[in-house]
């Protein structure tokens, strides 16, 4: 299994975007290009690694092979930050977030490069994660004053559905759709059993642990966490007294659903 990190290098205080083998401990760096590389994305393929770098002033967003040393290509330049959130399991979509006077999702499409709105609100919404089935986005916004996670369609209706219902942030679907995790303001990990047919509903929610996840912010970077495609684990970016951003592999949470 491997995972995309954003690694500070202690020389230089750089960050780039590598690789690691999670079964062998093993950094491959992918990222080499000037300024700050971050948010490494796997293409569905796992040949290309997508990222934003901010080379050329503003953060952009880049592509590059997934075994580094290849070119790194813009694929959307602009004076606008903007931050790649997910790639369509299809391989044709981005979506990213852009910050004006907030921060709206819009999707690329990679075949002709065009730029669409996904969720453009005077409020703030960020942390967009495509469904395995391409067909729906689940995301964070504040539009009712606090960080709630809500899903979409793809492409979008308009409507939406609440997930959370104290707050929440990070949504991740599990590998086969039938649930979306988030993480709430005071650090539970919630695991919300879903249907989309013949309508999105929220069926069940369970907490299922404590996590000190690192860097929790609904305006902040996202991936402090991932579920393992078996759904059985969770690596999780933890936070330390020290102030480090080491990784963490959570087990058996399953059990935690029965106790």
């Amino acid at each position: 299994m491997r995972a995309s990190i954003a690694r500070i290098d202690p020389k230089t205080a750089k960050s780039d975007v590598w690789s690691v083998d999670l079964d062998r401990a093993v950094f491959s760096r992918v990222t080499a290009g000037p300024g700050e590389n971050v948010l490494g994305l796997w293409s569905p393929d796992g040949k290309q690694i997508a990222f934003t770098s901010d080379r050329n002033g503003a953060f952009d967003l880049f592509l590059t092979s997934a075994g580094g040393g290849g070119i790194e290509q813009p694929v959307l330049q602009s004076h606008s930050t903007k931050y790649f959130d997910d790639w369509s399991s299809d391989g044709q979509f981005l979506v990213y977030e852009l910050l004006t006077t907030q921060s709206d999702l819009w999707i690329l499409r990679l075949s002709d490069r065009q730029t669409m709105p996904f969720v453009v609100t005077p409020f703030n919404e960020t942390h967009a994660q495509f469904s395995p089935d391409g067909k729906w986005v689940a995301y964070t916004s504040d539009e009712s004053g606090a960080a709630e996670v809500y899903v979409q369609a793809f492409p979008s209706s308009g409507e939406k559905s609440q997930v959370s219902t104290a707050g929440g942030d990070e949504a991740m679907w599990s590998r086969d759709g039938s649930k979306l995790f988030y993480i709430t303001p005071d650090r539970k990990m919630v695991a919300v059993a879903i249907s989309t047919t013949p309508r999105f509903r929220v069926l069940s929610a369970n907490t299922l642990f404590s996590v000190r996840v690192w860097n929790y912010s609904p305006s902040g970077s996202r991936n402090g966490y991932v579920p393992a495609p078996d759904g059985k684990r969770f690596l999780v970016n933890v936070a330390l007294d020290s102030g480090a951003a080491p990784i963490q592999i959570v087990t058996d949470w399953i059990d935690e659903l029965h106790r």
